[in-house]
């Protein structure tokens, strides 16, 4: 948003609100390009019931057309898992190529998912089909926990050692980035 490029982030996890005052307790004021316009913030909650199971069945293909058709070139999705509850295997992986061919014509993607909701099967079509996967987890180092964010594919990149990074997010202050080392024995 500071180049000048609009977002348009789906959020299953947070109200607009929230996630701006999210953003501010990291020291990330989002506030003024929310209310330009830059910042399209959708609020997508399911209550559970059995009319909003039929809604969510044929949401990939209305979220896929909306990201066609949007003039935003970054699209945020967090998180995907609660669009899936409800969706077959093939739709899914569907959804992804079409992400693949949206990126392909200069769109940026970033879509989280949580793997635990996944067979092992989808998660490696899905990875085959991505550009970029990561994962984050919890570690103990020492007596505190921290955030570990692994590089696991990066299309076109060389892998190296030293895809690991651990970090701590702090109210008014933002993110930390702690040093990490594992010994082996």
């Amino acid at each position: 948003m500071k180049q000048g490029m609009s977002v348009d982030l789906f959020t299953t996890e947070n109200s607009s609100r929230s996630f701006i005052k999210q953003m501010e307790s990291m020291s990330l004021d989002i506030s003024e390009y929310f209310a330009w316009g830059y910042l399209k913030i959708f609020p997508l909650h399911a209550d559970g019931s059995e009319s909003k199971k039929e809604e969510m069945a044929g949401i990939l293909p209305r979220l896929i057309n909306y990201i066609g058709k949007s003039k935003s070139p970054v699209i945020i999705i967090d998180s995907l898992t609660l669009f899936t509850e409800y969706t077959d295997t093939d739709h899914i992986l569907t959804f992804f190529t079409n992400c693949k061919t949206l990126v392909d014509r200069g769109k940026t993607i970033v879509v989280t998912l949580h793997s635990y909701a996944f067979e092992e099967e989808t998660l490696v079509r899905i990875r085959s089909i991505c550009d970029a996967h990561f994962t984050m987890r919890k570690a103990l180092i020492g007596s505190k926990y921290v955030m570990v964010m692994e590089v696991i594919k990066v299309r076109g990149a060389k892998r190296t050692t030293g895809n690991l990074v651990s970090f701590e997010v702090h109210p008014g202050y933002g993110m930390k980035v702690i040093p990490m080392s594992f010994a082996r024995v």
